[in-house]
């Protein structure tokens, strides 16, 4: 008949109780720290492996050699540190509001905010146009939603402005069009012409400057004109090489009309 010996080990802070049938015998004696912290966490101390030594601290609070424990609530949440955008760690998921804020940088976006933000999204850019209308924005460049000018029978001259802003120039009659000096506006920079009414109109360089009419350039100062049927545009871009205003793109037939 086996024998069961249950042997209990009595060491300060510590009970071991061991289980041994006829024929085994104990590893050897178990001693430990001549003394003790309370709560401290008891280790072997790596000699002979029977010996306990004074182990490390056992805490809710973080601490150098601590052992994390969890607090009166259950958690270990003062053990994790808060994420950043260096640090890997624990976030705050962010509500509707902070969303739709957009300035706290200690809280976490969801998906379930999106929704929130998009309804309200704020200003866009400079000028945010009001429901269901168009807004003009104004400035030097790149000028959207401008007006077609109306040029009538009288002579007008453009300014460098107006043929930076791309307008589009509608003649209601028998006119000259005299363009800026080339050299005060841009490389790239166009206009168009156009005729609705079926009247001839020219358009007229700087004295100094070439109209490239279709792949040949005219002299210099001279103007190009239009036949006089209705519906005949040219759209004209400046080009600084040889100092010309190019055709690029023309309805009708054009000609030269001399100085």
């Amino acid at each position: 008949m086996k024998k069961f010996l249950l042997l209990f080990l009595l060491i300060p802070g510590l009970c071991f109780a061991q289980t041994w049938t006829d024929g085994w015998t104990p590893p050897g004696t178990v001693s430990g720290p001549s003394s003790t912290t309370d709560n401290n966490l008891p280790q072997w101390d790596g000699t002979d492996g029977k010996k306990l030594k004074d182990g490390y601290p056992v805490s809710a609070t973080p601490g150098s050699g601590t052992v994390p424990v969890a607090d009166g609530s259950g958690k270990i949440d003062g053990w994790v540190s808060n994420a950043s955008e260096t640090v890997a760690g624990k976030s705050e998921l962010a509500t509707n509001a902070e969303t739709v804020t957009g300035t706290d940088t200690g809280v976490v976006t969801t998906p379930a905010n999106i929704t929130a933000r998009l309804a309200a999204p704020g200003a866009i850019g400079v000028t945010t146009p009001a429901a269901g209308t168009f807004t003009t924005l104004t400035g030097t460049d790149g000028i959207i939603n401008k007006p077609a000018k109306t040029v009538s029978s009288t002579p007008v001259t453009l300014t460098e402005s107006e043929i930076r802003n791309g307008i589009v120039f509608i003649t209601t009659g028998a006119s000259v069009i005299n363009l800026p000096d080339a050299s005060e506006t841009y490389d790239g920079a166009c206009v168009t012409f156009r005729d609705f009414t079926g009247v001839a109109f020219s358009i007229n360089p700087d004295d100094s400057d070439i109209i490239d009419l279709n792949g040949t350039a005219i002299d210099a100062g001279d103007k190009i004109t239009s036949s006089g049927v209705a519906g005949e545009e040219v759209t004209l871009v400046y080009d600084s090489t040889g100092t010309k205003w190019r055709t690029i793109q023309m309805n009708g037939v054009f000609t030269d009309g001399g100085a």
